[in-house]
């Protein structure tokens, strides 16, 4: 497996008809997504995920998912902690895996009580913190449950205590008060336990701490093992005979970030449900969180820059014939994360093509009714708004807001619901004509659109008027973010959503092939070249998300440049003054 979570593409895709070529990639990718899943055991786990055992689950996949990978970080604690490879030094795997525990453990609690932060968290059906039984409530029992995984890192613990140096065991006992406390601070404010905290006590027990008060028997409990089938992750290790050391590692790694990132596809897709509704803010917050999880795991999957060189080659060479491309996940990462960008961009087409109807309308005060507006236009309430095809500007004569001339910001009617136009406060966004600027941006459009033909092609002309739009769109927003505070808020979650894919997962991926691999190895994917794969990687995190919304900062940036020159370094001219310097 030569690159965890790898990129793979085609040389050609024949989409008129499958060739004999393009039939033999399909038929390789099929085969390598295959060994992938069954290699790492995510079928089993992804089961799990998609039969909830409560009905009409709200979070449950996502609770279930997430406790998996903290699972797995159980059972790579206690194979840590049990290595008796003299080579090895045990001490930093170990806290590497209990820091990405509660790495895991924050995230979580994000995800279940996030909305409790929110504006609208008096309708959440999703927290722990209210009082059983609600709508939609997992399942819980009096009694307590059992993690077998948890067990084995008990065991370890005790096992391996008495031959651990001084400072071995003070870093132990560092780990598992860190460990324990995560988990008292992060789900201590449920109104029911875990039903795993009687083994955290004994887990803190083995290593020499005091039992935890607050850990303690509950009144009700969840159903853990119901709900997270906590053996089907033992499985993992305890139903495979693992012949080479660092195999067990390599593959749960591999199989939580699968988890993490069947999260993050869960939150992207809220989002976009809660932007199609208008309600920015949150479909932010939900943005915000998947931007941190991708930032997690491009941590998590780093992890596997510990593993033993030598060991691993040896590995490597017995599992050559598929690679971390077979993740479906990650491989729609950037895909899921383009189309967030469409509510954005319709909510500024239904709002200049309202703005363009209002100024013909108001045009028109001023003179007699014109006989074409007949009674039953005449008629329409005003609370109903004109519609506009998203995907053509020219419905509108006066589209072209090149051409338009400033305009006072008006407030259109409110949208309902699923045309991505009202704020999740409930404000409208009247967006105002076209800046200078925009006007500079546009023309850079068209005229790359123009070289790219000498004829005049429609269907190019409409595209680059539609992009147009969208920038004078985009750049007013930042421009004015006090008159479009809920897409200002959205479109910076779409920045910070993007640097999680860029620099928080693709960049550090990047960095785990070359420090693993290295740069003239070969691969174990069907690709075969090392040196292709170690290219696409660098091609994931140097491509923009959101291309669009770089060219607006930047033409924002040489905007506000040239207004406010005269003011150009005149703090570091005061500094300079009073300090009685001249130019450096």
């Amino acid at each position: 497996m030569a690159c965890p979570m790898g990129h793979i593409s085609p040389q050609a895709k024949d989409t008129s008809g499958r060739s004999e070529p393009l039939q033999k990639w399909l038929e390789t990718k099929k085969r390598v997504i295959m060994l992938y899943e069954e290699y790492i055991h995510l079928l089993p786990l992804q089961q799990i995920w998609e039969n909830p055992a409560t009905e009409k689950p709200v979070l449950e996949p996502c609770f279930v998912a997430a406790f998996h990978g903290i699972e797995l970080c159980f059972l790579l604690l206690a194979e840590f902690i049990s290595d008796d490879r003299k080579y090895v030094f045990r001490r930093p795997r170990v806290e590497m895996v209990a820091n990405d525990i509660q790495k895991q453990c924050l995230l979580l609690t994000e995800v279940v009580d996030g909305e409790l932060e929110e504006d609208n968290a008096h309708v959440s059906r999703a927290s722990l913190t209210q009082h059983f039984p609600f709508e939609a409530c997992p399942p819980t029992i009096k009694q307590a449950s059992h993690s077998p995984c948890l067990q084995r890192l008990i065991n370890a613990v005790v096992a391996s205590k008495d031959g651990m140096t001084v400072a071995e065991r003070n870093s132990l006992i560092k780990v598992v008060l860190n460990i324990t406390n995560t988990f008292d601070s992060s789900f201590s404010r449920w109104t029911v336990g875990l039903g795993i905290e009687h083994q955290l006590n004994e887990l803190r027990v083995a290593a020499g701490l005091a039992e935890e008060a607050r850990f303690r028997a509950r009144a009700r409990n969840l159903d853990y093992a119901q709900l997270v089938h906590p053996e089907v992750v033992e499985a993992t290790l305890s139903g495979e005979v693992y012949e080479h050391e660092e195999d067990f590692f390599f593959r749960a790694v591999h199989l939580g970030s699968e988890c993490w990132a069947f999260v993050v596809h869960n939150r992207v897709a809220i989002a976009q449900q809660c932007a199609e509704e208008g309600q920015w803010n949150i479909a932010a917050a939900r943005i915000i969180q998947a931007a941190r999880m991708l930032h997690y795991l491009g941590d998590h999957i780093l992890m596997l820059t510990s593993m033993n060189l030598r060991d691993y080659l040896r590995l490597k060479v017995e599992i050559q014939g598929t690679s971390g491309e077979g993740s479906k996940a990650v491989k729609s990462f950037r895909t899921k994360l383009e189309s967030l960008f469409h509510p954005l961009t319709d909510a500024l087409a239904y709002h200049d093509a309202v703005s363009d109807t209002e100024e013909l309308l108001d045009s028109s005060y001023s003179q007699p009714l014109s006989p074409c507006l007949s009674s039953e236009t005449q008629a329409q309430p005003a609370s109903q708004p004109q519609t506009y095809p998203k995907s053509s500007p020219q419905a509108n004569p006066q589209f072209n807001v090149l051409n338009r001339q400033s305009s006072t910001p008006r407030q259109s009617p409110t949208a309902t619901p699923g045309t991505g136009v009202v704020s999740s406060n409930g404000d409208a966004h009247a967006l105002t004509s076209a800046h200078r600027s925009a006007a500079t941006i546009a023309d850079s459009a068209q005229q790359a659109a123009a070289e790219q033909t000498c004829a005049p092609d429609p269907q190019q002309s409409a595209a680059a008027e539609a992009r147009e739009v969208k920038l004078k769109g985009l750049l007013e927003v930042y421009e004015e973010p006090d008159s479009h505070a809920g897409l200002y808020n959205y479109a910076k979650a779409l920045e910070d959503v993007e640097a999680g894919l860029l620099a928080g997962f693709f960049y550090k991926h990047f960095c785990l092939a070359s420090n693993v691999i290295g740069s003239e190895s070969k691969g174990t994917g069907y690709m075969g070249s090392t040196n292709r794969a170690i290219t696409a990687l660098k091609a994931t995190f140097q491509t923009p998300v959101y291309p669009m919304l770089d060219q607006v900062r930047s033409a924002l940036g040489a905007k506000i440049d040239l207004e406010l020159a005269h003011l150009k370094g005149r703090i570091m001219d005061n500094i300079e003054a009073k300090r009685g310097y001249g130019h450096i």
